[in-house]
């Protein structure tokens, strides 16, 4: 009885594309957007904003590189509360994620 049924085909297998991967791990990490949408969405006082834009050279990196810097939510947080508070020293160090690559190329000089 079964030897009158036809063999049916292995179903195929979707095949995984690089783009296709790209995308997935692309997904998986934390979006990134804007300063000045990352000002928007949470609202913080304008001279904590300020203040981080200063230490972590947000405007120096638009100057340099023609658009303005991305951060995640939580560096973006981070960079705010390094505005907020001096270290041990009295100095404003800033919050190493959210600093602009014009700062840090100039540090390795």
């Amino acid at each position: 009885m079964t030897d009158d049924i036809p063999a049916q085909p292995a179903p195929k297998r979707a095949e995984k594309r690089p783009d296709a991967e790209a995308a997935l791990v692309a997904q998986s990490r934390p979006s990134r957007l804007t300063v000045a949408d990352l000002r928007a969405l949470s609202m913080p006082p304008a001279w904590m904003h300020e203040a981080a834009a200063t230490i972590h050279g947000w405007r120096e990196h638009e100057a340099a590189f023609a658009r303005p810097i991305r951060l995640t939510g939580e560096e973006y947080a981070a960079a705010l509360e390094a505005a907020k508070r001096p270290n041990e020293f009295g100095e404003y160090a800033p919050h190493e994620p959210a600093l602009s690559a014009a700062i840090q190329a100039r540090r390795s000089k």
